[in-house]
């Protein structure tokens, strides 16, 4: 059975995006604190905050410490024995306290994303507008078998429902893949938001990202080959094109005692 649900049929009983309430979202960045993910994540700090845009890092180590402001830290293992990383019960975890704190009651869909990618705000709303306000599981679609952990956006009703069951079962696949198996048995289709992909190891790809940027609400950047060469110059370039300031100073400006802590 093809789960892709088309766009055009994404709003809701013939009502039409423009008569709509803007919806309110939270976006919820599953990371670790290692370069080069660290220089990403204060570029899109910067990004979001600028914005007025809700977001947490959600950040799995095996000890508690001290957290920021904007971080949740689960405390666990980082695998599976398997080698299956731990992402399923952390984006669970996460959901459920999300789901608890008054900050985030007004929140109408909770974005899943990681570090290696880049939502851009202006194109990300547009698509949002589009989405159902229930039964909604969109991103970007694999193969027409399921989301993309890249993002993954979800309704409100679907995160209370997925932060109750029982998730003991899909262990064994990576999560996007067992969260799109949930989905199935919830009979909750897929709906497609486009996304650009700078994974070729090439620094001509540089050229194509102002283009980029002006179509499509996702980013996805990861070049194998040498990601501090290569993806670093990838997010500058974006910040740059998105005029994003700040980020540089969280760099520079932090002390010998907070950077050894960050580490």
């Amino acid at each position: 059975m093809d789960w892709t649900v088309k766009k055009e049929a994404s709003v809701n009983r013939g009502e039409s995006v423009s008569a709509r309430v803007k919806p309110s979202y939270g976006i919820i960045v599953l990371t670790v604190r290692d370069e080069p993910y660290i220089h990403f994540d204060r570029i899109k700090h910067s990004y979001y905050r600028s914005r007025g845009v809700r977001f947490v890092d959600v950040l799995n180590e095996p000890e508690l410490r001290a957290t920021e402001t904007h971080e949740m830290l689960y405390v666990s293992d980082c695998w599976h024995p398997s080698g299956i990383p731990v992402m399923l019960e952390k984006f669970q975890w996460a959901l459920r306290a999300l789901l608890a704190d008054p900050s985030w009651n007004d929140v109408d869909y909770f974005v899943r994303t990681n570090s290696s990618t880049f939502v851009n705000i202006e194109e990300f709303e547009l698509e949002l507008d589009r989405l159902p306000r229930r039964r909604c599981y969109a991103g970007s679609i694999v193969d027409r078998r399921f989301i993309s952990g890249t993002c993954i956006i979800i309704s409100r009703d679907v995160a209370e429902w997925f932060s109750r069951a029982k998730i003991s079962g899909y262990l064994n696949c990576h999560d996007d893949i067992g969260i799109s198996r949930m989905m199935r048995r919830r009979l909750v289709g897929m709906r497609e938001l486009p996304m650009a992909m700078f994974v070729r190891d090439d620094p001509g790809q540089l050229g194509e990202l102002e283009e980029a940027l002006r179509k499509y609400p996702l980013v996805r950047v990861r070049n194998n080959a040498d990601r501090e060469l290569f993806d670093k110059s990838i997010w500058n370039r974006i910040a740059e094109i998105k005029g994003i300031t700040g980020w540089e100073r969280d760099v520079i400006g932090i002390t010998a005692s907070e950077k050894e802590r960050r580490i």
